[in-house]
């Protein structure tokens, strides 16, 4: 199975950067994101500009996909523990807040995971099975409507 994930994400047709980025602004439009880089300090500048990269080389390879509605789809080439060939976030709502709030303030992984479980409509312990790179435009997504 996993040469099989494998060999259909080679054969996703790619983007250039430019159209990418313009499609994560369209993505930044529908989820209502402070993308005003301008307004943020350093910190919150870099942080965003780390989280935009990630999601705009998905975009680029043809692994994050954005519908009309802003649901942001991921492929999921790299993961091998599950049968999900992909997941579907959708903008957060109040009920994810809270899930996210449930765990103390050490406990960040499992706040994240709740709340991408809540996004998704998984179960919070299949984000545990995805393999790192496959998470990471899913965790910016989160991360962005958060810091915004």
């Amino acid at each position: 199975m996993a040469d099989d994930k494998k060999a259909s994400v080679r054969s996703i047709s790619t983007i250039d950067y430019v159209t990418a980025e313009k499609e994560f602004d369209r993505f930044v439009e529908l989820w209502e994101i402070d993308g005003d880089v301008e307004t943020m300090n350093e910190e919150s500048r870099d942080g965003y500009d780390a989280h935009k990269r990630a999601i705009c080389r998905g975009i680029v390879r043809g692994t994050v996909t954005i519908d009309d509605e802003g649901a942001v789809t991921i492929k999921l080439p790299n993961t091998t523990e599950l049968a999900l060939p992909e997941i579907t976030l959708g903008v957060p709502t109040g009920a994810a807040m809270l899930k996210f709030d449930n765990y103390k303030d050490r406990q960040n992984v499992h706040k994240m995971n709740a709340m991408l479980g809540h996004m998704s409509k998984q179960n919070p312990a299949v984000f545990a099975k995805i393999d790192g790179r496959d998470l990471k435009p899913a965790m910016a997504v989160a991360t962005l409507f958060l810091a915004s």
